[in-house]
């Protein structure tokens, strides 16, 4: 079962650059950056709030959610960490697959009070479903094992519940989707809803964090 998924792994990888489509060249080098979550719509927002300058922002409020790992999770998993980046992400998303291993990498390069990744597998559901609906839940989880295994993303999955689905469905027309919040679960910067090269990730990071120290002082 194993080898027949990490080969599905490689021909995702292969066929990445395929995902989306634009008549524009410089659009369709973004698109191929993420991938289209078909269900998903802006009316999953559960509330909307606002910055300053009238602008939409995410405050996670109080949620309970299970990890891959089939632990139980709540909003005090932010509070772990002055700065938390919030990963959205699927199994069938090359893109996605593709920044993981230097999103890992960059997890365990930073000092974990000052900086987290916690990832959001929008494919796998906590909750359960009708048995055919289930069985390709469950074919899905072993499929993120397999990738969070081959990348090496060891770092927090969160599965997709409905509480959080409220939360964050609207912000989630794209994998993958990322997110940074603060140690309250409150949206820190701008939602980046592409991936990126681990350099280009921690130059926003300390472009972040350097922020979020200005602000303080």
């Amino acid at each position: 079962m194993k080898k027949k998924i990490l080969c599905l792994l490689c021909m995702v990888l292969i066929a990445m650059g395929g995902c989306g489509g634009s008549a524009a060249q410089q659009e369709e080098k973004e698109l191929s950056k993420s991938v289209p979550n078909e269900e998903i719509t802006e009316e999953s927002v559960e509330e909307t709030n606002t910055d300053d300058a009238g602008r939409a922002t995410i405050q996670m409020g109080e949620f309970e959610a299970e990890t891959l790992s089939k632990e139980a999770a709540t909003q005090e998993i932010f509070e772990k960490s002055q700065l938390t980046m919030l990963n959205i992400w699927a199994t069938f998303c090359g893109p996605c697959i593709q920044e993981m291993e230097g999103l890992g990498e960059l997890n365990r390069e930073y000092d974990s009070q000052k900086f987290q990744i916690v990832g959001l597998i929008s494919d796998v559901y906590s909750q359960e479903q009708s048995e055919e609906i289930q069985k390709v839940i469950e074919e899905n989880m072993e499929t993120a094992r397999v990738i969070i295994d081959a990348t090496k993303a060891d770092y927090t999955h969160l599965l997709l519940n409905q509480p959080l689905w409220e939360k964050l469905g609207g912000y989630m027309q794209y994998v993958p989707t990322t997110i940074f919040l603060d140690s309250e679960g409150r949206q820190v910067g701008e939602i980046y809803s592409s991936a990126h090269s681990k350099e280009e990730w921690k130059e926003i990071i300390d472009g972040v964090l350097s922020e979020m120290e200005a602000e303080e002082e």
